[in-house]
Protein backbone atom coordinates (compact mmCIF):
# COMPACT_ATOMS: atom_id res chain seq x y z
CA UNK A 1 0.00 0.00 0.00
CA UNK A 2 2.94 2.20 -0.15
CA UNK A 3 2.77 4.10 -3.33
CA UNK A 4 -0.28 2.89 -5.13
CA UNK A 5 -0.31 6.47 -7.01
CA UNK A 6 -2.89 6.30 -9.89
CA UNK A 7 -4.36 3.00 -8.73
CA UNK A 8 -5.86 4.99 -5.62
CA UNK A 9 -8.51 6.48 -8.78
CA UNK A 10 -9.82 2.95 -8.86
CA UNK A 11 -10.92 2.81 -5.24
CA UNK A 12 -12.20 6.44 -5.25
CA UNK A 13 -12.78 8.30 -8.60
CA UNK A 14 -13.19 11.63 -6.60
CA UNK A 15 -10.27 13.88 -6.17
CA UNK A 16 -8.42 13.96 -2.99
CA UNK A 17 -9.34 17.49 -2.17
CA UNK A 18 -11.73 19.48 0.77
CA UNK A 19 -14.44 19.89 -1.73
CA UNK A 20 -15.13 16.08 -2.38
CA UNK A 21 -14.51 14.47 1.46
CA UNK A 22 -18.29 13.88 1.59
CA UNK A 23 -17.68 11.58 -1.61
CA UNK A 24 -15.43 9.12 0.01
CA UNK A 25 -14.79 7.22 3.18
CA UNK A 26 -11.15 6.49 4.63
CA UNK A 27 -9.98 2.91 5.84
CA UNK A 28 -6.75 1.73 6.07
CA UNK A 29 -5.07 4.50 5.22
CA UNK A 30 -6.72 5.23 1.57
CA UNK A 31 -10.01 6.66 0.46
CA UNK A 32 -12.81 4.73 -1.16
CA UNK A 33 -15.79 5.75 -2.99
CA UNK A 34 -18.72 5.91 -0.78
CA UNK A 35 -21.58 5.08 -3.73
CA UNK A 36 -19.24 2.39 -5.49
CA UNK A 37 -18.20 1.04 -2.20
CA UNK A 38 -21.56 0.95 -0.06
CA UNK A 39 -24.05 0.80 -3.63
CA UNK A 40 -22.55 -2.10 -5.54
CA UNK A 41 -22.34 -4.43 -2.42
CA UNK A 42 -25.85 -3.31 -1.02
CA UNK A 43 -27.08 -4.42 -4.91
CA UNK A 44 -25.64 -7.50 -4.42
CA UNK A 45 -27.01 -8.49 -0.61
CA UNK A 46 -30.57 -7.22 -2.17
CA UNK A 47 -30.40 -9.68 -5.25
CA UNK A 48 -29.32 -12.61 -2.48
CA UNK A 49 -32.07 -11.83 -0.07
CA UNK A 50 -34.92 -10.72 -2.82
CA UNK A 51 -34.15 -14.53 -4.28
CA UNK A 52 -35.13 -15.85 -0.84
CA UNK A 53 -38.16 -13.81 -0.54
CA UNK A 54 -39.16 -15.01 -4.10
CA UNK A 55 -38.02 -18.20 -3.61
CA UNK A 56 -39.56 -18.35 -0.47
CA UNK A 57 -43.07 -16.47 -1.22
CA UNK A 58 -41.96 -13.61 1.14
CA UNK A 59 -43.17 -11.09 -1.45
CA UNK A 60 -44.09 -11.32 -5.17
CA UNK A 61 -41.60 -10.02 -7.67
CA UNK A 62 -43.80 -7.36 -8.74
CA UNK A 63 -43.75 -5.96 -5.27
CA UNK A 64 -39.83 -6.20 -4.95
CA UNK A 65 -39.54 -4.52 -8.36
CA UNK A 66 -41.82 -1.31 -7.56
CA UNK A 67 -40.28 -1.30 -3.50
CA UNK A 68 -37.01 -1.17 -5.58
CA UNK A 69 -38.28 1.54 -7.97
CA UNK A 70 -39.00 3.11 -4.49
CA UNK A 71 -35.40 2.98 -3.19
CA UNK A 72 -33.80 3.77 -5.72
CA UNK A 73 -35.96 6.76 -6.44
CA UNK A 74 -33.56 8.20 -3.18
CA UNK A 75 -31.49 9.14 -6.14
CA UNK A 76 -33.24 12.56 -5.85
CA UNK A 77 -31.97 13.54 -2.82
CA UNK A 78 -28.53 13.95 -5.29
CA UNK A 79 -30.79 17.33 -6.52
CA UNK A 80 -30.67 18.40 -3.02
CA UNK A 81 -27.71 19.59 -0.63
CA UNK A 82 -28.96 17.15 2.18
CA UNK A 83 -27.07 14.81 0.45
CA UNK A 84 -23.82 16.70 1.46
CA UNK A 85 -23.49 15.25 5.19
CA UNK A 86 -21.82 11.60 4.56
CA UNK A 87 -23.96 10.21 6.86
CA UNK A 88 -27.22 10.97 4.68
CA UNK A 89 -25.26 10.21 1.91
CA UNK A 90 -24.17 6.44 3.07
CA UNK A 91 -28.09 6.00 4.06
CA UNK A 92 -29.03 7.27 0.26
CA UNK A 93 -26.20 4.88 -1.62
CA UNK A 94 -27.15 1.80 0.21
CA UNK A 95 -30.65 2.52 -0.49
CA UNK A 96 -29.99 3.04 -3.99
CA UNK A 97 -28.01 0.25 -4.56
CA UNK A 98 -30.27 -2.34 -2.35
CA UNK A 99 -33.51 -0.97 -5.17
CA UNK A 100 -31.63 -1.68 -7.95
CA UNK A 101 -30.81 -5.21 -6.76
CA UNK A 102 -34.24 -5.51 -5.98
CA UNK A 103 -35.29 -4.19 -9.68
CA UNK A 104 -32.74 -6.51 -11.44
CA UNK A 105 -33.84 -9.88 -9.63
CA UNK A 106 -37.53 -9.26 -9.80
CA UNK A 107 -37.34 -7.90 -13.32
CA UNK A 108 -35.32 -11.03 -13.87
CA UNK A 109 -38.32 -13.09 -12.64
CA UNK A 110 -40.82 -10.98 -14.55
CA UNK A 111 -39.35 -10.89 -17.92
CA UNK A 112 -41.02 -14.14 -19.81
CA UNK A 113 -37.93 -15.12 -22.07
CA UNK A 114 -35.46 -17.02 -22.34
CA UNK A 115 -32.49 -16.91 -20.30
CA UNK A 116 -30.37 -15.25 -23.08
CA UNK A 117 -32.50 -12.62 -23.93
CA UNK A 118 -33.14 -11.91 -19.84
CA UNK A 119 -29.61 -11.22 -19.54
CA UNK A 120 -29.52 -9.43 -22.54
CA UNK A 121 -32.71 -7.02 -21.44
CA UNK A 122 -30.66 -6.95 -17.97
CA UNK A 123 -27.45 -5.73 -19.03
CA UNK A 124 -29.08 -3.35 -21.52
CA UNK A 125 -30.97 -1.90 -18.64
CA UNK A 126 -27.98 -1.77 -15.97
CA UNK A 127 -26.19 -0.07 -18.49
CA UNK A 128 -29.05 2.19 -19.31
CA UNK A 129 -29.41 3.43 -16.03
CA UNK A 130 -25.69 3.81 -15.32
CA UNK A 131 -24.81 6.18 -17.90
CA UNK A 132 -27.23 8.89 -17.22
CA UNK A 133 -26.00 8.66 -13.32
CA UNK A 134 -22.21 8.65 -14.54
CA UNK A 135 -23.11 11.64 -16.51
CA UNK A 136 -24.40 13.25 -13.57
CA UNK A 137 -21.89 12.04 -11.54
CA UNK A 138 -19.34 13.57 -14.28
CA UNK A 139 -21.37 17.12 -14.63
CA UNK A 140 -21.26 17.74 -11.15
CA UNK A 141 -17.86 16.99 -10.15
CA UNK A 142 -16.90 19.34 -13.06
CA UNK A 143 -19.25 22.14 -11.31
CA UNK A 144 -17.32 21.52 -7.67
CA UNK A 145 -13.70 21.64 -9.44
CA UNK A 146 -14.48 24.92 -12.24
CA UNK A 147 -15.73 26.69 -9.07
CA UNK A 148 -12.57 25.70 -6.96
CA UNK A 149 -10.22 28.62 -6.03
CA UNK A 150 -7.67 25.98 -5.30
CA UNK A 151 -8.15 24.35 -9.05
CA UNK A 152 -4.99 23.38 -11.39
CA UNK A 153 -2.77 24.84 -8.29
CA UNK A 154 -0.81 21.44 -8.08
CA UNK A 155 0.62 21.85 -4.65
CA UNK A 156 -3.29 21.85 -3.51
CA UNK A 157 -5.33 19.87 -6.26
CA UNK A 158 -3.94 17.19 -7.94
CA UNK A 159 -4.07 17.88 -11.88
CA UNK A 160 -4.11 14.91 -12.89
CA UNK A 161 -7.20 13.65 -11.48
CA UNK A 162 -8.89 17.80 -11.30
CA UNK A 163 -12.35 17.76 -13.64
CA UNK A 164 -12.19 21.00 -13.75
CA UNK A 165 -11.99 22.69 -17.49
CA UNK A 166 -8.40 23.03 -18.70
CA UNK A 167 -6.86 26.51 -18.59
CA UNK A 168 -6.70 28.33 -21.57
CA UNK A 169 -3.04 28.34 -22.62
CA UNK A 170 -3.82 31.04 -25.27
CA UNK A 171 -1.86 34.33 -24.95
CA UNK A 172 -4.55 36.67 -26.07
Amino acid sequence: MQNLGHWKMLLSHHPPCEQFKNHTFGLFSLQFCIGCFIGYPSMIFAIVISYFFATYSVLRADILFFLGLGMVSFQLLSLSPITEMKVLKIFQKAFIGFGAGLILHSAYLLINASIIVKIFLLMAVSVGGYIPLQVLHMKKSKEVCNQCSDKWKSALCPTDVCFADAPDKTNK
